[in-house]
């Protein structure tokens, strides 16, 4: 932390492990140390996905509500099931309407799937992309959506079509759900 407070070059946090980030990103919060504040934030930033839970944790106690938002749908279940104990209960009943707010709108957006395709290869691409969709982690994004709603390989040309709209709507959905700011 003194190598920002004295005047010379400022370290290399690139180099640095996750914790020893964490503890510096800590220390000057704490200490105000207002050239460094900016710097361990776009790094704590970069730690995502890897590091959620402790970003979210960091980013709510020092009011950081853009990387609350950026944090919070890497968290998954597992983490807040691992860490319970250490979450503060007003981030936790938060992250927890926010978790179920994500599935609801997941809910939703399945059934936007169009009905009425007639090819033998659509029971299984819909099948195939429901199981995708229960095996991602933590909240689903935009990203992770249209990542797993795809044409398959195995699929005709002419489930194009349905699968690009369904991925349409089924993303214009998961938009609708608001950020954890909003719980908070």
């Amino acid at each position: 932390m003194f190598h920002f407070v004295y005047p010379r070059s400022q370290p290399n946090l690139e180099k640095i492990t996750f914790e020893a980030l964490a503890q510096l990103a800590e220390a000057v919060e704490k200490y105000q140390v207002y050239p460094a504040m900016q710097l361990c934030k776009i790094h704590m930033e970069k730690a995502l996905p890897d590091h959620a839970l402790d970003v979210l944790k960091y980013s709510l106690r020092h009011g950081y509500p853009e990387l609350i938002d950026q944090a919070a749908p890497h968290v998954t279940l597992a983490d807040i099931s691992a860490e319970w104990n250490s979450i503060p209960l007003d981030l936790l009943y938060a992250w927890l309407r926010y978790y179920d707010s994500w599935n609801a709108g997941i809910r939703k957006a399945s059934l936007t799937a169009p009905p009425g395709h007639k090819c033998s290869n659509w029971p299984e691409y819909q099948r195939r992309i429901f199981s995708a969709l229960g095996e991602l982690t933590g909240i689903k994004n935009d990203e992770s959506i249209s990542a797993v709603i795809t044409v398959p390989h195995f699929a005709a040309i002419c489930c194009k079509g349905d699968a690009d709209q369904w991925r349409k709507a089924f993303i214009e959905k998961i938009r609708s759900v608001p950020p954890l700011t909003n719980f908070i």
